[in-house]
């Protein structure tokens, strides 16, 4: 099984998880297994030059998630944290400048290293309430799964940091944010603000609603992504 990855944002070319997607239930299923991961993996930039700007920026967003997931999860290590400190660092430095020019070869190559990075983080560590809630939302919307993490990773770091606080400040830091500014304000405080501006400034708007998303869709949701297999390694 040789993988060629055409985004930077999912990192299945070197991960242990699958999709599947209940069209009948309107949920996606998240297997984990060793044995679909793949021989070989082929990541080269020069595929990201004809994404279009709204893909780069939620499979960018993905990548931050899978990153910042494995890192706060019950299972990271050291090996996995290095892979989601790094992949966090590129993507706050990179992102932005590789949705607005995708022909920029140095962007291009950063994210798809990230992804590639934040995707053997997660594959080693597992993932979070955040991806939970994802799989849900998207199997009920059939939404993009890069969309439906980056309008939830800002619920999903509020919830966790309690369960996880001392992870924050690192975060924070691979982020771009100062000390003093994470003294001052809260590493929570930072991290949360910090990605609500890269995800805006990439041009993805907060809420639900614009999804279709209604009040009475909740309970069906939160039903699903408490049985989501990645809760198994979040924090909380």
């Amino acid at each position: 099984l040789v993988c060629v990855a055409s985004t930077a944002g999912t990192g299945s070319e070197v991960s242990r998880f699958a999709i599947i997607n209940d069209e009948s239930r309107r949920v996606k299923i998240a297997i984990v297994s060793p044995k679909v991961v793949p021989d070989a993996a082929l990541v080269d930039p020069d595929l990201l030059a004809t994404v279009p700007a709204a893909l780069a920026a939620a499979t960018g967003m993905d990548a931050l998630t899978h990153a910042i997931e494995a890192y706060l999860s019950t299972a990271s290590s050291v090996l996995s944290d290095l892979d989601a400190l790094h992949a966090m660092r590129l993507i706050a430095s990179n992102l932005e400048r590789a949705v607005a020019r995708p022909e920029d070869a140095e962007a291009a190559g950063s994210m798809a290293l990230a992804s590639m990075l934040a995707g053997r983080a997660f594959s080693n560590a597992g993932l979070g309430v955040v991806h939970a809630m994802a799989h849900a939302l998207g199997g009920l919307l059939d939404a993009p799964h890069g969309l439906c993490n980056a309008l939830l990773l800002d619920a999903g770091l509020e919830a966790n940091a309690e369960a996880a606080r001392l992870r924050y400040a690192d975060i924070a830091l691979e982020l771009g944010a100062e000390p003093g500014e994470i003294a001052a304000q809260g590493a929570e405080g930072v991290v949360v603000a910090r990605v609500r501006s890269l995800r805006r400034s990439v041009g993805i708007e907060p809420g639900l609603s614009a999804l279709g998303v209604t009040r009475g869709d909740l309970p069906g949701l939160a039903s699903f992504a408490v049985r989501d297999a990645c809760l198994a390694t979040n924090p909380l």
